[in-house]
């Protein structure tokens, strides 16, 4: 057989598995989304800034939909400093179509998690090649499976981080598509893509930096310095929303905005902390393994894992240039009237790159696709180090860039399991297997799998709550000062389940929260709402109740 047919084998059934791997990433991901709606779609509206989110994005005339542009979040309930009109336009959809009913809003999340989830898998298609199919399934699973999602998919508020992921992810993509790299036209996608990224949450102001690398180590380029130039004309669209979201940002802000606790010159010995305290939460964010030394050895193996990925796998060769040795032995010096002509090898792929008989396409490195996974989570840790803030629930972007690495790390593994026989292959298996053991250890906790009860037993509470609210409410003249009934604000773990796998951020209501749901349950009235120890010396107006909350319920 000679090396076109075996090539045209090969590349066929490399081209049948990454079908078969799409058909498999959507029925994946369709379930993982059914099973979600099925797992949040009891609870309530619950969340911290869900009712004041609600109150300033409704629209009720041509004014209002041009202040989702024109306002801070939440206006005047919330002292905030941020801007994210689409993640505002967004919760308007949901209120116009679902009113306030629980549901609507969590099937918006949910399809904008399975969009997002299709969506990284369609980047690691393009960056690890049209060929590679174990690869991308596993960054999706990894995705899919990750516990995180639990503390963002029933929570309106946090939808932002879904947003920024599925955008972020939509724009790189489309910077490498072949027409974007040809450089004949003005990228729109990406440039319309990265500023809806920007318009939805600041974490998205790392997309510049990850667009030029992603160009730079995943472009289909053979010479490094036509990546580079290809790279810094990749910047410019990105650079130029970037700036027109800072002067829209600007001009509604009165300045940057952001968070309070910002501190750019202490940012840097922060990092080790929070890269750390983010390994932690992508790692082993449930289970024995969190809190313990053991964690620290299980991020250490993984290391080590994605250390061997890059030794073993001999990345700095082409993915499909690697062929078991009885393929190779096969293979005659193709004749004189089938050879390549120059002429041919420049038209041939997408950029008209061609090596050892591939087109520049098919020719990407897992490695370097490593590489950009481990810088994206590195920009994504200098962030949340900048604005001294991190959560569990901001985890949903770390997880995206863990979950490329390890893609990468697994599709690397598998050929340099299925290559030539020898001590590299062998020393693979094991690495291979660690990778396995993790994406099995995170299913475990995953919300696909495990039942968390919290956002169930913060839905009891926060009904039974604002029910006995409303009578209380219903039953008060206006003039008078009205303590409120315990507010509950966390949900508290059973006694003796502090350890096991639960929800961190089940936020249920506060101050500002009750003062939104007043406003939209009692048009009509003027409920200002405070806290304070007690409510001696308290005084309301006469048009008014002013209610006052003196004990909170609150949880871990």
């Amino acid at each position: 057989m000679n090396a076109g047919r075996l090539g045209e084998r090969e590349g066929g059934s490399g081209m049948l598995l990454g079908r078969a791997g799409t058909i498999a990433a959507i029925v994946l991901t369709l379930i993982a989304a059914a099973v979600l709606l099925i797992s949040i779609g009891g609870t309530a509206l619950l969340g911290w800034d869900t009712y004041p989110i609600l109150l300033t994005s409704r629209v009720a005339s041509p004014g209002d939909a041009v202040d989702l542009f024109s306002e801070r979040l939440m206006v005047d309930l919330y002292p905030s400093d941020f801007y994210r009109p689409v993640f505002n336009l967004t919760i308007a959809l949901d209120t116009a179509l679902w009113g306030r009913q629980p549901f609507g809003f969590h099937l918006t999340n949910v399809l904008l998690f399975a969009a997002a989830a299709l969506a990284l898998y369609g980047l690691m298609r393009r960056l690890l090649g049209p060929r590679a199919w174990l690869g991308p399934l596993a960054a999706l699973l990894f995705f899919l499976l990750h516990p995180t999602h639990i503390e963002v998919l029933p929570v309106p508020p946090r939808r932002p981080e879904i947003l920024c992921a599925l955008f972020m992810l939509l724009s790189l993509a489309t910077q490498l598509s072949p027409r974007a790299l040809a450089g004949r036209r003005f990228p729109l996608l990406p440039a319309l893509f990265s500023l809806l990224a920007f318009l939805s949450k600041e974490t998205s102001f790392v997309l510049p930096g990850l667009s030029f690398l992603v160009v730079l180590l995943c472009a289909p380029l053979p010479a490094l310095t036509q990546r580079a130039r290809r790279a810094g004309w990749a910047l410019l669209p990105h650079i130029g929303a970037f700036v027109l979201v800072m002067l829209a940002r600007m001009l509604v802000l009165g300045g940057l905005g952001g968070h309070s606790t910002t501190d750019f010159a202490g940012a840097f010995d922060r990092f080790p902390h929070y890269f750390a305290h983010m390994a932690q939460l992508l790692v082993a964010p449930q289970g024995p393994l969190r809190t313990t030394s053991l964690m620290t050895w299980l991020v250490i193996l993984l290391a080590v894992a994605l250390l061997a990925s890059a030794v073993l796998s001999r990345r700095w060769r082409p993915t499909a240039a690697r062929r078991p040795k009885t393929a190779r032995a096969k293979q005659t010096r193709p004749s004189r009237a089938k050879q390549t002509r120059p002429s041919d090898a420049r038209q041939t792929g997408p950029l008209g790159a061609q090596q050892a008989g591939l087109s520049g396409a098919e020719a990407v490195h897992p490695l370097r696709t490593g590489l950009l996974g481990l810088a994206w989570l590195t920009l994504i840790g200098l962030s949340y180090a900048i604005v001294a803030e991190m959560s569990p629930w901001y985890m949903l972007l770390p997880v995206v860039g863990l979950g490329v690495t390890v893609g990468a790390a697994i599709e690397g593994l598998f050929q340099e399991v299925h290559s030539e026989p020898g001590i590299s292959r062998y020393a693979a298996a094991p690495a291979m297997l660690l990778m396995v053991v993790l994406l099995t250890w995170l299913a475990v906790y995953s919300p696909l799998i495990h039942r968390y009860p919290e956002w169930r037993q913060a839905t009891r509470v926060s009904e039974n709550f604002l029910g006995r609210l409303r009578v209380l409410l219903e039953q008060t003249p206006d003039g008078t000062v009205l303590e409120g009934p315990p507010l509950p604000t966390w949900v508290r773990p059973a006694r003796g389940e502090e350890m096991s796998p639960r929800v961190f951020g089940a936020a249920i209501f506060s101050t500002y929260s009750i003062e939104a749901w007043a406003r939209m349950e009692f048009p009509g009235r003027r409920i200002p709402v405070t806290s304070a120890p007690t409510i001696e010396g308290a005084q309301a107006a006469p048009n008014e109740v002013l209610l006052v909350f003196t004990t909170r319920m609150a949880g871990y």
